[in-house]
Parts: C-alpha cells; sequence; structure tokens
C-alpha cells in the first residue's frame, strides 16, 4: 500500500515556504502595474521572488521565536536557553559528530551528543536549532517525568515521528498515537501475563542450543560474537514465543567467522529465507535512523517517488503472511467446531482471536518482534561485555548462582525472583546502556512544565522534544561520581535503592508512565534465565574485540581524549531505533552525496564563475586590457598556493609549496609575456583603443575600470579553485598512490603517521591517502583520469542547471544579441564539434591540473596565447602578425612554462 503521509506533508510544507513571497511578489506586481503604471519586465519579477524567499524566512523565524517569548511570558514560564552554533545554521555543530547526509552522527556514542551539548551549556534543557528548526533537548528527569506521566496528554509521538516510523512499523504499538495506540495495548496487555512469561521451557530449549554453541567456541579457543549469537537466540525464542514457530532456527545457520564475515545493517548477516527475513527486519530500523540523519525535507524529497521501506516490509510478509493467513485458519476452524483457543496459544494466536484485521495483526507483530528481540539481545550483550571488563563481578555473581543452583539445575520464575545480585547486575547493565538510548515526544499545544526552577515553556503543538535516557542515568549529581563506572553494588545499597524509589524516573530503561513497555518483566526473565544457565557452564569471559572484531566495530581513536565513558569503551555503542555495539561496515567507501553536492557547487562558481566574469568584462574594457589582467592568475595562483600550503601543509601527494625565486620569476615573467603579445602586435589599436562589438553602450574610463576590475576577480576567482581543486579533489600522484605504505620499523613504532594509514585490518584493507575534509569521497577509489573527466560532466551539469539565469537576464536586459538556435544543419555540426573540443580540452585540463598542479597548470594554459599566434600566422594572416613584441611575450611564456616544469621533473 503506497504510504502518501510524507508526501503530502512534503507537499505542505514546501507549499508553506514557497507559496506566500511568490503570492506577494505576485500582489505587489500587480498593484504596481495597475496602480502606478510600472510594468516590470519578468527578469525583475523574478530576481524580487528570489529575494524575497531569504526575507519570508528570516522574518518567519524571527517572528516566530518573537512570538513563543511573548506566550511564555503570557504564562508565567520561560523558555529554554537556547544553542546556538558559530556557523550559518549551525552546521558546525552537525559537523562536530561526523554528521553526514543520511547517517546522523556517524561518530556519536549512542545519542551522547544530547549530553555533550548540554554540558557546554551548563544546563540540563535547552534548545537546539540545526539550520533554523528549533527543537528541544533534556536530560532532566523532572521534565520526563512530565511529559511520559503526569503531563502525559500534553504529549504523544507525534506525525512526524509517526511518519518516519510508519511505513516500516505501520500502525502499530509504536508507531501510533491516542486511541489507536491505547487499542494496540489492550490486545497486547493480555499475553504479557505472568503466567505466560514465566513458562521457561520456550527459554530452555533455545537456550541448550545457544550454550551448545558457545561451548564449541570454547573448546576449540575461538572467539564468539555474542551479539551475533544472542541475537540469533532471542530471535528464535521470540518467534516460538510469537508465533509458535519452532522451525526458525537461526542459531542452526553457520555463524560468523572472526574478522571475516559480512555484515549486516546492525551486525552479522545470516543465511537462508530466514536470514533474508532478519536482515530485512535489522535494515528496516537502520532506515528509520537514516530518515532521522537526512532530516524531515532531506528524506521525503529522496523518498518521495520511491518509499525505501517498501521492499523491506515486502520482504518480511513474505514471510508473516502464511504464519498470520494460518492462524486465522485455525481460528476459524476451531470456531466451526465450537472449541476455545488453546491455553498457551502463541501471541499471534492470542491476536488473531482478537481480530480478523491482516494488516493489524502484522503491524503489531513486527512492533513486539521489535522489542522482544532486540531489548533481551543487547542487554544479554553489554550485560558479557561489562562482565569481561569486571572479572570479580563474574566471580561474585557466579558464586550466588552456584550456591542456588548449583551446576545444573533449570531455575524457574520464583527462584530467579531470589537471585538480588543477578538483578543488580542487569540493572546496572540497562542503566549505563539502555535499550533506547535517545527518544522523542512531541508537543500537542502549548505547554509549561513545572520545574525546580520554574516553569519551562514548551512552544506550539508538535514541538519536537528529544529525551535521553542514557544521559539521565549517567547524571553524577543522580548516580554519585562513579556515574559512568559499571558498579552493580550501586543497586545493593538501601539507601541508594530508596533514592531510586522515591524518584524512579532517573532510572528509564523501558520508558514509564502509560507507555511503559509491556515486556519489560519478559526482557528481565529471559535474560535473567539465560545469564544463570550461562555462568552455571562457564566461569570467565573474556573479551577479544582488539583480536577478533572487525575495524568498523571498534571505537574512532577520538574517543581516547573524550570525556565520560569514551575513553574505556572497546566497543562502539551505537543506536537504530534500539541500541547495538556494531558500527555498520558499508562494502564501499560511498558517496557522501552532501559533500559531493557542496564540491559541485563551489567547482561551479570557482570554474564557471571565472569565465562568467571575464565574459562580462570584455563587454566594459578592451580586450587586451581584460586578457593581460587575467594573465595575473599565474601570479595569484602561486601565491595562494605557497599561502595555504605553509598554514595548512598539503594533502595532494606532491611537495609543499614555498617560496622560490625561480618560480616566482617564472610566474611573473609569463604574465608579462602575455601583456607583451596582447599589446606588441600590429592590431594594437584596434584592441586596445576602443570597445568591442558589445561595448557600444557601455564607454568611458568608468566602464573601462568597471570591466578591469571584473577581469581582476575573474583572474583571482579562477587562481582560487585550481588551487582549492588541487587540495581537494585532485588525485594525488600517480607513483606515490600505487605504493604500499614502508613498514615501520620499532624505532618508529610510537611515531604519528606521516602520510599513509591504513584504514581497515580484514581482507578488505585498502591503503587511502588522507585528504581535506571538502572531499566528497576517498581519493583513489576511481580508475585515473575518471575522478577528473566525472567532475568535468558534474561541473557543466550544474553549470548547465544555473546559467540558464544568468543567460536570460542578459537577453531580458538587452545586454547582447538576442538569443535564438542555430538557422541550419551546418551551423548546428559546428556547435556540436565546438561543444565536444571543449569538452576534451576541460577534461584534459582537469587532469593535467591533478598531475602537474595549479602553478605549473596556469602557465601552461597561457601557453594557448603563444599557440594562438602560431596558428593566425600559419592559417589567417601570414607573418603580418609577428612582430618583436609578439616574438618576446611568446618567448617569455614558453620560457616561463619550461622553469616550472624543469622544477617539476626534479
Amino acid at each position: 500500500m503506497l504510504d502518501i503521509t510524507y508526501r503530502i506533508w512534503l507537499i505542505k510544507s514546501l507549499t508553506r515556504l514557497f507559496v506566500p513571497p511568490l503570492a506577494s511578489v505576485a500582489l505587489a506586481v500587480r498593484v504596481l502595474d495597475r496602480v502606478k503604471g510600472v510594468h516590470l519586465h519578468p527578469a525583475y519579477q523574478v530576481a524580487l521572488y528570489v529575494l524575497s524567499l531569504p526575507v519570508y524566512w528570516t522574518s518567519w523565524i524571527q517572528l516566530t521565536r518573537w512570538d513563543e517569548s511573548r506566550r511564555a511570558k503570557k504564562h508565567g514560564a520561560k523558555l529554554p536557553p537556547i544553542i546556538e552554533g558559530k556557523k550559518l545554521g549551525n552546521i558546525d555543530i552537525l559537523k562536530r559528530q561526523g554528521f553526514t547526509f543520511g547517517y546522523g552522527f556517524t561518530e556519536d556514542y549512542a545519542g551522547l551528543i544530547v549530553d555533550e551539548l548540554l554540558d557546554e551549556a551548563g544546563v540540563d534543557t535547552a534548545r537546539l536549532s540545526l539550520l533554523w528548526a528549533d527543537r528541544l533537548i533534556t536530560r532532566d528527569h523532572d521534565v520526563l517525568k512530565y511529559m511520559l506521566s503526569t503531563g502525559f496528554n500534553d504529549f504523544e509521538k507525534g506525525p512526524q515521528s509517526i511518519m518516519r516510523l510508519g511505513s516500516f512499523l505501520g500502525t502499530g504499538i509504536f508507531a501510533s498515537d491516542g486511541e489507536r495506540a491505547k487499542f494496540h495495548r489492550a490486545i497486547a496487555r493480555p499475553y504479557f501475563a505472568r503466567e505466560r512469561i514465566s513458562d521457561y521451557e520456550c527459554f530452555g530449549r533455545h537456550t541448550e542450543k545457544l550454550l551448545a554453541i558457545i561451548q564449541a567456541h570454547s573448546s576449540s579457543d575461538t572467539p564468539i560474537d555474542v551479539q551475533d549469537v544472542f541475537s540469533r537466540f532471542t530471535m528464535d525464542a521470540a518467534e516460538e514465543f510469537l508465533f509458535g514457530n519452532r522451525d526458525f532456527a537461526t542459531l542452526d545457520l553457520p555463524l560468523p567467522k572472526p574478522g571475516q564475515t559480512e555484515e549486516s545493517a546492525k551486525g552479522s548477516a545470516l543465511e537462508g529465507v530466514f536470514g533474508k527475513f532478519v536482515q530485512a527486519f535489522e535494515q528496516g530500523q537502520t532506515n528509520c535512523v537514516g530518515r532521522l540523519g537526512k532530516g524531515n525535507y532531506g528524506w521525503t524529497i529522496v523518498e518521495f517517488f520511491k518509499d525505501k521501506q517498501v521492499p523491506i516490509v515486502r520482504t518480511m510478509e513474505d514471510y508473516l503472511n502464511p504464519l498470520v493467513m494460518a492462524a486465522i485458519a485455525r481460528k476459524k476452524e476451531m470456531e466451526s467446531r465450537g472449541e476455545e483457543s488453546k491455553e498457551h496459544e502463541s501471541f499471534l494466536d492470542h491476536l488473531a482471536a482478537s481480530t480478523d484485521d491482516v494488516a493489524l495483526i502484522k503491524d503489531q507483530l513486527r512492533n513486539v518482534l521489535l522489542a522482544a528481540r532486540d531489548t533481551t539481545a543487547q542487554l544479554l550483550s553489554f550485560t558479557c561485555y561489562c562482565l569481561a571488563l569486571k572479572p570479580e563481578i563474574i566471580d561474585r555473581l557466579r558464586q550466588e548462582i552456584l550456591s542456588a543452583y548449583g551446576d545444573s539445575t533449570v531455575p524457574t520464575y520464583d527462584d530467579l525472583k531470589k537471585q538480588k545480585y543477578l538483578r543488580a547486575v542487569l540493572d546496572e547493565t540497562l542503566r549505563l546502556f539502555p535499550p533506547v538510548p535517545v527518544n522523542v515526544r512531541h508537543s500537542k499545544h502549548d505547554v509549561v512544565i513545572p520545574t525546580r526552577e520554574g516553569g519551562l515553556y514548551i512552544p506550539r503543538g508538535d514541538f519536537t522534544c528529544i529525551y535521553s535516557t542514557i544521559s539521565i542515568q549517567r547524571r553524577k549529581d543522580l548516580w554519585g561520581e562513579d556515574a559512568n563506572e559499571y558498579n552493580p553494588e550501586r543497586w545493593m545499597d538501601p539507601e541508594r535503592a530508596r533514592k531510586i524509589a522515591s524518584d524512579p524516573f532517573m532510572f528509564l530503561p523501558f520508558n514509564g508512565g502509560p507507555r511503559i513497555c509491556l515486556g519489560q518483566q519478559f526482557a528481565y526473565n529471559e535474560a535473567s534465565f539465560v545469564l544463570v544457565r550461562l555462568l552455571q557452564k562457564f566461569s570467565q569471559i573474556s573479551l577479544a574485540q582488539n583480536e577478533a572484531a572487525p575495524t568498523s566495530a571498534l571505537p574512532p581513536a577520538s574517543w581516547k581524549e573524550a570525556k565520560g565513558r569514551k575513553p574505556v569503551e572497546k566497543v562502539w555503542p551505537k543506536t537504530a531505533l534500539t541500541l547495538y555495539t556494531k558500527f555498520p561496515k558499508r562494502s564501499s567507501p560511498g558517496i557522501n552525496y552532501a559533500s559531493l553536492g557542496r564540491t559541485a557547487l563551489l567547482s561551479t562558481i570557482g570554474y564557471t564563475g571565472a569565465t562568467l566574469l571575464w565574459s562580462i568584462a570584455v563587454v566594459f574594457a578592451p580586450i587586451a586590457d581584460v586578457t593581460s589582467i587575467w594573465a595575473t592568475g599565474a601570479f595569484w595562483t602561486y601565491t595562494f598556493s605557497v599561502v595555504i600550503s605553509l598554514r595548512n601543509g598539503h594533502t595532494t601527494g606532491r611537495p609543499a609549496y614555498k617560496w622560490e625565486s625561480r618560480k616566482l620569476v617564472a610566474v611573473v615573467m609569463a604574465a608579462a609575456g602575455v601583456t607583451a603579445v596582447v599589446y606588441g602586435g600590429h592590431t594594437k589599436s584596434k584592441l586596445s583603443s576602443g570597445p568591442n562589438i558589445l561595448t557600444a553602450t557601455f564607454v568611458g574610463a568608468g566602464a573601462t575600470l568597471f570591466g578591469d576590475t571584473l577581469a581582476l576577480c575573474s583572474a583571482l576567482c579562477s587562481a582560487s579553485w585550481n588551487v582549492w581543486y588541487d587540495r581537494c579533489i585532485a588525485l594525488p600522484e600517480e607513483p606515490k598512490c600505487s605504493q604500499p605504505p614502508t613498514p615501520q620499523s620499532s624505532d618508529d613504532a610510537d611515531q604519528e603517521p606521516t602520510e599513509y594509514q591504513p584504514l581497515r585490518s580484514d581482507d578488505t584493507e585498502r591503503v587511502l591517502l588522507p585528504i581535506d575534509s571538502l572531499s566528497p569521497y576517498p581519493p583513489h577509489t576511481l580508475p585515473f583520469g575518471l575522478h577528473e573527466n566525472f567532475f568535468t560532466w558534474l561541473v557543466g551539469f550544474t553549470t548547465l542547471s544555473v546559467l540558464w539565469i544568468p543567460l536570460y537576464l542578459a537577453y531580458a536586459l538587452k545586454l547582447g544579441p538576442p538569443l535564438e538556435l542555430p538557422p541550419n544543419p551546418r551551423i548546428w555540426l559546428l556547435v556540436g564539434l565546438t561543444a565536444a573540443m571543449n569538452l576534451i580540452y576541460n577534461a584534459g585540463s582537469l587532469i593535467l591540473l591533478g598531475i602537474w598542479g595549479p602553478v605549473l597548470m596556469t602557465v601552461g594554459n597561457l601557453l594557448n596565447v603563444a599557440l594562438v599566434l602560431a596558428a593566425d600566422a600559419l592559417f589567417r594572416k601570414g607573418m603580418e602578425t609577428i612582430t618583436a613584441g609578439t616574438l618576446l611575450g611568446s618567448a617569455m611564456i614558453v620560457g616561463a612554462f619550461g622553469i616550472l616544469a624543469s622544477e617539476g621533473l626534479k
């Protein structure tokens, strides 16, 4: 079924952004025409509309904030302080954690970016403005208590969250509000009664299989991916508990080999029909987070014509449909015989007995499976991780277990309730690593939240409120100075226990209030049972993260200097709806589309902008002046290269630029040579004495000065672009890239790497050269030459997309000859050949720019002056063009190129 919700939202939002200024401009134009008799040319109308957009948006933002401040005062409350960055749209806040369009904060620690921003602001609740959209971020448990409990009716999941999750989770319990959410909870609640979740027969069957796998790896001293096996275990158990299906058996599928396994969205990839279901289930979750990373406008535009979740859900429904139809058929058969449902029916049978709505049943199954599988799997995974870091805790916990059950007795529900230290271990894991580290609510209307500092005003309906559970549960003022330490003893301390009991919203691993997780006791029971059986068999857990885990699962090196738990972590906690411990490894470097678009825009401005400035300059000033001034680009290119290289270093694989008298003389000589050619010939008077064909209406000293200024800007723009391209886009020198790094000696082992760093240590290892952060993808990932040709095409496409605007304006203002199509096929052919030659010339120029560097390439371009002079002498005017001035100028250009080329060969 086509999900039109987000498409309608996008159309409405874009209408709100662009239609009011368009209507205002249209009204203003109409009034001027009717009342004042002033008729604006269409070109001016377009320009007026473009200028009205930022004015309208800025006014709207400021008016909204003023209105929010006014309403806050009216309610006797105050707005949360606002966190703003230093750059336009606060993009510096996005970049600080490696924000990437479509991937979110790629260096973030399970949402702790919220904690870091609030630490810097010195508050627990604030407004965060990103790309001119405000949202609330909080780690205040009092605020959270109001949002989730006492003020529950003032907040909801919200249209934006439901829109983002709906195509994956449907209308299930996690993607619904109001009466629909109550309905889903009412259907599910009876099945999570004590008599069902305390039936350990299901847990026991799958636990024995799990222990056999772990035992086999332990006997052969082979590391095992515990996140993978626990996820398989909880999936198999959930399949039987929820669907009544004992044949899923992902634990029977091949296990991942340490350091060699292909990874799926949230862990090791599985094979077979069941593996496809699991991978689709995980990919659907990461797609939801990817949508959050793109922002509402980003993902709705990208997915406007194709919803990425549709094939994911279709894959899952290929598996679910037969199970659901079979459950409905069983119900109808029992009804026809007049029989009641079985006492130990599955959750699927329970749903089928409650409703005949197939879509509702499948939505509910996906939602409950998300909680039943992921929550317990990550609780077990992080518990084993923490126990591996704290062997003394394992000793005490195992002693408690063995004293109660020995090494073989299977525990019961009542037995596990008596294991206080076991519960303390699980609670401490949930405190440091909650299943859902960050969550979102939206205000229904204006809200005033009572806090210890006074009323906190939450503006207007559908205002996004982000709360960080992981931050609340690590606050030192709530949990003590050891808040970042794994210490189950805190739960055994009666005084601390009373504090938590009196302030339950400081510990919310399963949410709180009316929407508290229905399956929390199920998760506790399942995790407790598995841990008891595990520690009955094994006396220690060792972490083999550095030896066997893929590089993508290890924390970033930047964490070593961070605060909190980052410096001590051996895994990388991430979140994709729920917490997990691996960072998804991409099969290829991929392309950062936001950076690619920015690079294309900058390339267009630098490359095409310089040409446009030159074209406009020759309208106002003699072409000889423009050509001579433009030739100074060689000098500017050398100057910019040296200055930037000395300040920031060089990153293209070539030696760093520095001031050298020979090179400085060469670039000055090249510029002087061009001047000698254009002014030293017999056509001097024609070139310099008057305007060209387009300057009939622009004469005088003022026009010439303006044209000369544009020519200088063109030279500066071209020089800047050449240097920027060399640093950020061009390939490094081919011989250096093709050689692997020299192994370091033992004496050099402690030194920082200077040029090359291996980014991976698995079978896909490749050596990449560090490049500037503006580059859209790692260098040397494309065949030689294709990189530059690709950018030539990209710049050309971007130019074509925007060039019609100045061309239309020039035509409308009558700044040049009228625009018209070629009159005959011969002219069409000539235009096509010219375009093809220009494409080849530009592509070759960019390739040479990547090889030669900006300085030599710029002087090489000046050779065109000498070459054109020679061609003119041979094919047009003969020796008439050869004068002392042109010969001297050409010799100077060729000599300058030779000096720079010889320096390069050295």
